[in-house]
C-alpha cells in the first residue's frame, strides 16, 4: 500500500515462491523467517463446508504456509467419557460435529497441504500430569486407540495429505521437577511414541511445551528437556516445537529468545529431532489478536535457534474468514517484501462527547477510512484509557468523575501496530454526582445465571464492579436461553426516576451476542408492572468484541419501588454486568 514501489521491486527479485530456499527454514540466517504453519481448532471449523475450507487454505497459502494441525481429534474430562471428532468404532462422536477430520484432510490435500492429527487430550491433565502414571499411562493407551482408527479410516484415502501426528498434552516448566516425575512423563510419551511408529515410522511425531519466567529459568528447562530426550524415542524427523509463550503472557519480547538458546542445546543432544517455535499470535491480557509488527519480531528473535515455525492460531487471529483481513493483508506484505507496514494510519475525526452522568461520559468520532485499521486507543488528559483496542467509532468512560472537566482525545491503529496521531481534543465538564438508587439492593432472576459463569452471592448486578471487554472477567454472569428473561430490582420504597440502564457483552468469536433489545417496567407491588421504555441493539453491532450500556433516560413523571429489565437475548449468549437506576 504505502511501500507499493519497493514491494513491486521486492517481488520482481523474489517472486511468490514463498518456500524459496533462501527462507523456507526459520533456522537459516538468510532471508526473513516465515511461519510454516498454523494450528486450527474444532469450535472455529465445525460448520465449515468446503468452500470455506477451500478460502482458508487460499489465504494460508498466500501466507507462506504448508502445514495445519488440527487438535484434539477425541476429549474428555473430569472422568466422563471420550468424545471424538470423527466417527469411531470405539467412542461417542461429539453431538453435532460432522466428521471434522476427513473434512480437513479432503480440502488439505485438495490445496496441497500437509495435516497433523492431533491424539486426544483430557482436561484433569492440569491438576494431574505426571503425578498419577497410572491416569497417564490409561490415556496414552487411549491415544493409542484413536490412532489405529485415524490411521485406519484415513490414511490411505488421503495419503498426500495425512502428514504426521501432534501429541496434545502441553508440558510446562513447572509439574515436572524430579526425576521420577520425568521418567512418568518420558513413558507416557513413549506408549504414543512406539506405537505411532509401529503404524508408520515416516510419519513424524510433534509436541509443543511450554514455560513461564516467573517459575523457572533456561537453564533448568534445558536440563529437564536433556534428560527427557535421552529417555524418550523421539526419532529422526520427530519435531520439539515449544510455544514462544510471548501471547500467553509466560514469556515476553524482551526474554524469550533466551529460551529458545537454551532449548537449542538441548534439542541438540538428540540426533535428528527438529527444532520449531510455536508462535502466538495472540494478548492474553484481552485474547485479541497481536500486531503483525510483535509476531514478526517473534519469528525473527527465534530465527537463529530454530528449523521452522507454526502458529497458534493464524486461523484463528489473522484470518479473513473471522473477520482479521487487515491483520492478514498486513503479514501477507511482509512475506512477499520483507517489510513489516511502518507509516502511521489518519488520525481519527469529527470526535464528540456527552456526559450521561457524573460517572460516564460517550465519546463518538468517524471511521478512518483505511482498511489497515483494526481499532482505537481513547485518551483522556493524556492517560491512555482502553488497554484492548476498540473496535467500534463509539466508546463509554465509565470512571469519571462528578464536577470536573477532562480533555478526550482517540487515535487509530493499523494491524501492524502503528498509532496515529491523535485527534483534536473535545472537552467535556462532568454534572454532579446524581445517586445510583440500584446500588446493593437485592434483586431476583427469572432464570439463574449459567454455573460457568455464576451470579456470585446473588450480588453482582448491584454491587458497583463493573466487568471488563473480556468474557472470563468475574464481574459477568452470562445465560444460555432461547426466550427473553428478566431481573426485578427492588429499590426498598417508592422513587423517582429519570434514568435506567444495564451493560452487556458481545464477543462474537465464542458466541456471546449483544441483547436484540433491552426492555424496562416498573411497579409498585411487583405484581403490576408498567413498561416505561425498550432500548434496541445498537446498528452498528457488528464489531467481535464490545460492551455496550442499554441505557433508558430523560424520563419524566417515573416513579416506582420495582425496577424491571426484560432481556431478548435472541436464543444466544447473553453476558450481563451492571444495573444503575437514577
Amino acid at each position: 500500500m504505502k511501500k507499493a514501489i519497493l514491494a513491486m521491486l521486492t517481488l520482481i527479485l523474489l517472486s511468490l515462491s514463498f518456500f524459496d530456499a533462501s527462507y523456507a527454514s526459520a533456522g537459516s540466517k538468510k532471508g526473513r523467517p516465515i511461519a510454516q504453519g498454523t494450528f486450527i481448532q474444532k469450535e472455529l471449523v465445525r460448520t465449515w463446508d468446503d468452500a470455506r475450507w477451500q478460502s482458508e487454505f487460499k489465504y494460508l497459502k498466500e501466507a507462506g504456509m504448508r502445514y495445519i494441525i488440527l487438535a484434539p481429534t477425541g476429549y474428555s474430562s473430569g472422568g466422563g467419557p471420550t468424545q471424538t471428532i470423527y466417527p469411531s468404532d470405539r467412542f461417542e462422536m461429539e453431538p453435532g460435529y460432522p466428521d471434522l477430520v476427513d473434512n480437513i484432510l479432503r480440502n488439505a490435500e485438495k490445496a496441497g497441504f500437509k495435516v497433523f492429527l492431533g491424539l486426544n487430550f483430557d482436561g484433569d491433565w492440569w491438576s494431574k500430569s505426571a503425578r498419577d502414571p497410572q491416569w497417564l499411562n490409561a490415556k496414552m493407551e487411549e491415544g493409542n486407540l484413536i490412532a489405529d482408527e485415524l490411521y485406519k479410516k484415513y490414511y490411505r484415502k488421503y495419503r498426500k495429505a495425512f502428514y504426521g501426528w501432534y501429541w496434545v498434552w502441553e508440558v510446562d516448566n513447572l509439574n515436572f521437577p524430579t526425576s521420577a516425575d520425568q521418567r512418568a512423563l518420558a513413558d507416557a510419551i513413549n506408549l504414543n511414541l512406539r506405537h505411532v511408529n509401529q503404524l508408520n515410522a515416516r510419519l513424524p511425531f510433534m509436541l509443543c511445551p511450554f514455560m513461564n519466567a516467573a517459575i523457572g529459568e533456561p537453564e533448568a528447562y534445558k536440563q529437564m528437556w536433556i534428560n527427557m530426550f535421552k529417555m524418550t524415542d523421539f526419532r529422526k524427523g520427530d519435531i520439539f516445537a515449544p510455544q514462544d509463550s510471548v501471547g500467553a503472557g509466560g514469556l515476553n519480547m524482551d526474554n524469550f529468545t533466551e529460551w529458545f538458546k537454551a532449548l537449542r542445546q538441548a534439542v541438540n543432544t538428540k540426533k535428528g529431532l527438529k527444532f520449531w517455535s510455536d508462535a502466538e499470535t495472540f494478548d492474553h491480557r484481552d485474547w485479541s489478536s497481536a500486531p503483525i509488527s510483535r509476531f514478526v519480531d517473534q519469528l525473527k528473535g527465534v530465527q537463529p535457534y530454530v528449523d521452522g515455525i507454526i502458529t497458534f492460531a493464524y486461523s484463528h487471529y489473522y484470518s479473513p474468514n473471522v473477520g482479521k483481513a487487515a491483520y492478514h493483508r498486513a503479514y501477507v506484505n511482509y512475506v512477499r517484501t520483507g517489510f513489516v507496514e511502518s507509516e502511521a494510519p489518519p488520525a481519527p475525526a469529527d470526535l464528540s462527547a456527552v456526559t450521561d452522568n457524573s460517572a460516564t461520559v460517550r465519546l463518538e468520532w468517524s471511521p478512518v477510512q483505511d482498511p489497515g485499521v483494526v481499532g482505537y486507543r481513547i485518551y483522556r488528559n493524556d492517560v491512555l484509557l482502553n488497554a484492548s483496542l476498540n473496535q467500534t467509532t463509539f466508546f463509554a468512560d465509565r470512571s469519571a468523575e462528578p464536577l470536573t472537566e477532562y480533555t478526550y482525545q482517540v487515535s487509530s491503529v493499523d494491524a501492524a501496530g502503528n498509532e496515529s496521531e491523535r485527534s483534536a481534543g473535545f472537552i467535556v465538564t462532568t454534572p454532579q454526582r446524581l445517586e445510583n438508587l440500584a446500588a446493593n439492593r437485592p434483586y431476583t432472576a427469572s432464570e439463574p445465571a449459567h454455573a460457568n459463569y455464576p451470579d456470585t452471592d446473588a450480588k453482582e448486578l448491584t454491587d458497583g464492579i463493573r466487568a471488563d471487554s473480556t468474557y472470563a472477567h468475574a464481574a459477568w454472569q452470562g445465560r444460555y436461553l432461547a426466550e427473553p428473561y428478566s431481573v426485578t430490582v427492588d429499590l426498598g420504597s417508592l422513587r423517582s426516576l429519570t434514568e435506567v440502564s444495564v451493560g452487556f457483552l458481545q464477543d462474537l468469536p465464542v458466541g456471546i451476542i449483544l441483547p436484540q433489545s433491552v426492555a424496562y417496567f416498573v411497579s409498585d407491588d411487583n405484581a403490576s408492572f408498567t413498561k416505561i421504555g425498550e432500548v434496541a441493539k445498537p446498528d452498528n453491532a457488528s464489531t467481535d468484541s464490545q460492551t455496550y450500556e442499554y441505557k433508558l433516560q430523560g424520563m419524566s413523571n417515573t416513579a416506582g419501588r420495582y425496577v424491571r429489565i426484560e432481556v431478548d437475548s435472541a436464543g444466544a449468549w447473553s453476558f450481563m454486568d451492571e444495573i444503575e437506576v437514577r
